[in-house]
């Protein structure tokens, strides 16, 4: 969890590959474990020195992303970490230093819909999960996700999954139905 400048998560401005090249991994291995070897007080500047090689390697491991990627990847942290509070348009235009006017113009190029309509699609996806995984009451399952008015969620629910909410939940728990075209031939 590296952070630019004390608020910006490194990786929404850079694109880090998943596998690292040979090269990259060797010097790695070596920096970190030489940082794990690095436990007393006095080692602070040799920690805080193998710590920057290991970041500094990461950067030459990736590549800077775009204006736009970035400012993608601002709004899905912010919305990731602040979507159970009350989350208005702007709150989210003053996290990623934009008007409301241009906050609108933005996501509907990058997204294709309003920051408000986006929000809501994120929160109803975690409460999906949350009634396909736990069997907390429905309203926990709205508080948790940031819309706390019962026939609210359930109207949102139910839009975009053509179920209500305990419907939903009650259809994901059953096994799915035998079909004997779907078995294999011997």
């Amino acid at each position: 969890d590296i952070r630019v400048n004390g608020n910006t998560p490194l990786d929404t401005l850079f694109d880090f590959p998943l596998l690292l090249p040979a090269s990259f991994c060797t010097d790695l291995a070596r920096h970190l474990a030489k940082l794990s070897k690095l436990s007393g007080e006095w080692d602070l500047c040799d920690r805080l020195s193998e710590a920057y090689q290991v970041i500094k390697l990461l950067l030459k491991a990736g590549k800077p992303r775009t204006e736009s990627q970035s400012r993608v990847s601002l709004a899905d942290a912010y919305i990731q970490e602040h979507y159970p509070e009350k989350l208005s348009p702007a709150d989210l235009a003053r996290a990623l230093h934009m008007s409301v006017p241009s906050l609108y113009r933005w996501f509907h190029t990058a997204y294709g819909m309003t920051p408000a309509n986006y929000i809501n699609h994120f929160r109803l996806a975690q409460a999906a999960l949350l009634l396909e995984t736990t069997e907390k009451s429905l309203e926990f399952v709205g508080e948790s996700i940031g819309i706390p008015d019962m026939s609210y969620f359930s109207r949102l629910f139910r839009l975009k999954y053509g179920l209500p909410p305990a419907a939903y939940r009650r259809q994901m728990a059953k096994p799915p139905a035998y079909s004997p075209s779907a078995e294999q031939p011997r």
